[in-house]
């Protein structure tokens, strides 16, 4: 997670940081992230802890969360990393790089090939496996296939996953 050009945090549900990137450290203070992000008592702990009820309550549906340091605000976007709902990840949302070069360093990171980096394209610009298919004048299934392969690669079991973890790069 080190390569995302993001500031990228994993943490419980309580708050407190399991892994922060580079990109993170250098965008938060510090005590932020040896603490715990969801400190009770604290503005940022009420947020995130809203954030976190609102994930739980919503089909898995991404939340924003605004953290506020010394001398900045920073957006987050909040997911849950696993079915079981232990971990979150927060991706930053200001900032990083554009959506193209996102996506090319989610290629290399996961090997994708020049198939599987379009159909990851078209599923980020929210098109179906049969405007895929259409698109890209294949069947159905060679774009299930492909799409497959990228939940392998990725580690997701899920598209809503698999879309909501390049959304992140």
């Amino acid at each position: 997670m080190d390569s995302f050009s993001r500031a990228v945090i994993v943490c419980d549900r309580a708050g407190n940081v399991e892994y922060s990137n580079q990109a993170a450290q250098q965008k938060l203070n510090p005590g932020l992230l040896d603490i715990s992000i969801g400190h009770a008592g604290t503005a940022n702990g009420v947020r995130f802890q809203r954030a976190v009820r609102a994930l739980r309550t919503t089909a898995a549906q991404s939340q924003r969360l605004k953290l506020q340091t010394a001398d900045r605000v920073c957006v987050f976007r909040v997911d849950f990393l696993d079915d079981q709902q232990r971990w979150l990840r927060l991706v930053s949302c200001d900032g990083g790089a554009n959506a193209s070069q996102a996506l090319a360093l989610a290629a290399e990171q996961y090997q994708f090939t020049p198939a599987e980096m379009d159909i990851a394209r078209h599923l980020l610009h929210g098109r179906s496996s049969a405007e895929i298919a259409a698109l890209r004048c294949s069947s159905r299934e060679t774009v299930r296939s492909q799409i497959k392969s990228l939940l392998q690669k990725t580690g997701v079991h899920r598209q809503a996953a698999l879309i909501a973890l390049l959304g992140g790069y």
